[in-house]
This record gives structure tokens, C-alpha cells and sequence, in this order.
């Protein structure tokens, strides 16, 4: 593209993880041992309150539910999104995208605390969105985003035969300190 008169910004790291064979056993042994008993003590803490982490296509869900959680996310980094909004892309993404979209829902005292809204592609997963309760993580002095994008995940995706997550953009050091690879995105323009 360089020779042909575009130039080029770099966008962000991508991240993908590959699932070992084995599974969420293969994943945590992956892991330096120091992050390993760590991912270990936020499971426990996580089952010792209550939370269960299920697979679920996109209409056996509370949508409403699921955009509170996402407006959460995006307040948390500065990003004002209304409710509505974030209503209307599950909506969209249910009529659209349908049978191909899962959602994997993190649920303690009958309510949901986090979720990841996942597009399936044969053997493939790509993270679209999530969400997560914060009042309730503090409370109970938990993670809910590693457990649920990454500890539940790995254990969904092994169990479907995923043999990669992509995970996108953003969050990059996160990404990284729990196994996934990043390449840089960038973006080509062409100069006039």
C-alpha cells in the first residue's frame, strides 16, 4: 500500500486467544503462575457469592437488563451512551444477527451481573459487547470482567469447540495479562 501512495496510522492492539486443548485446566496452566492463583481466588470468590455463568442466545435475555449493564461499561471510561441506545443495538442485533449471536450471562441472587455479547462464526467467537454490575462487584469484592470475559469464556468456548476468541480493540494490557495475542491495527489512507 506504501507504494502505492498510502500512508498510515496505527488505530490499536487487536487481541485474539487461542483455547488450548484442554480447556479452562489448559488455559489457567498457560498462565504464569502468579496470574494463574490469581485467576483462582477470583473464581472462588465469585462462587463463594452466588454467581453462575451460563450460555444463552440473545431472546432468552432481559434486554433491558443487559443495556443497563452496557451503560455501566461505557460511563465507567467517560462514554455517555443512553439506555435506549444500547436497547436498540441488542434489538438490532437479535433481528439481524440472530441464531449467530450467544450471550454469556453472569447471574448471582436472581439478577444478572455481567454479561458478553458473542457473534459465532463457525469455530470462531468475536466479542461484540458487555456490561457489568459495579455496585454488586464492589460489594462483593470480586472481578466479573475476567471471570466473564475470559475464565467463563474460555470454559463456553472449549465446550462449543471454539478454537479462537477475538476480542477486538481497546483494553489491550488486560488482554495481554490474561494470554491473548495483539497485532496493530492500522489504518490506510490514500494521499492525494
Amino acid at each position: 500500500l506504501t507504494n502505492r501512495g498510502y500512508v498510515h496510522f496505527d488505530v490499536d492492539e487487536y487481541s485474539t486467544l487461542d483455547i488450548p486443548e484442554g480447556g479452562l485446566d489448559a488455559y489457567l496452566a498457560s498462565l504464569p503462575a502468579p496470574r494463574r492463583r490469581e485467576a483462582l481466588r477470583e473464581r472462588r470468590r465469585l462462587t463463594e457469592a452466588g454467581l453462575t455463568v451460563q450460555l444463552h442466545t440473545l431472546d432468552q435475555v432481559d434486554h433491558q437488563r443487559l443495556a443497563q449493564l452496557e451503560v455501566n461499561l461505557l460511563a465507567k471510561y467517560g462514554t455517555i451512551w443512553p439506555q435506549a441506545n444500547a436497547l436498540r443495538w441488542l434489538e438490532t442485533i437479535q433481528n439481524t444477527v440472530g441464531a449467530h449471536a450467544r450471550v454469556l450471562v453472569g447471574e448471582a441472587q436472581d439478577e444478572v451481573r455481567s454479561f458478553a455479547l458473542i457473534y459465532c462464526h463457525h469455530d470462531r467467537w468475536a466479542v461484540r459487547q458487555a456490561g457489568f454490575d459495579y455496585k454488586w462487584q464492589q460489594q462483593t469484592h470480586t472481578a466479573l470482567y475476567f471471570e466473564t470475559i475470559f475464565y467463563a469464556m474460555v470454559e463456553a468456548a472449549s465446550a462449543a469447540n471454539v478454537t479462537r476468541i477475538h476480542y477486538g480493540l481497546a483494553s489491550g494490557k488486560a488482554k495481554k495479562s490474561r494470554g491473548c495475542t495483539s497485532s496493530i491495527q492500522r489504518c490506510w489512507i490514500k494521499q492525494c
